[in-house]
């Protein structure tokens, strides 16, 4: 038997390829797998630093930062306190 092991780059554009290639079920183990290699304070200062670069790269990019985590987070959480939603 041989072994084969080699290194490839993931670029931004792969990855979120991939990722949009997930279920919501996949997507949501990939967010807890986020969160156990870098913590909840880890995570804050990546969103803010990845919210700075978003902001110089271009309007799309913020949009699809801004929609994905904290809009979506605070929508569907105002619709499970009034009972709407889960």
């Amino acid at each position: 038997m041989m072994k084969l092991c080699a290194s490839v780059k993931i670029t931004p554009e792969m990855l979120a390829d991939e990722f949009w290639k997930m279920k919501s079920d996949e997507q949501a183990v990939f967010y807890q797998e986020l969160f156990k290699l870098a913590g909840s304070q880890k995570l804050v200062l990546q969103g803010l630093e990845i919210r700075e670069e978003c902001k110089k790269l271009s309007s799309e990019s913020i949009d699809g930062f801004q929609y994905l985590s904290s809009c979506s987070f605070q929508f569907f959480e105002s619709f499970e306190r009034k009972g709407m939603w889960g």
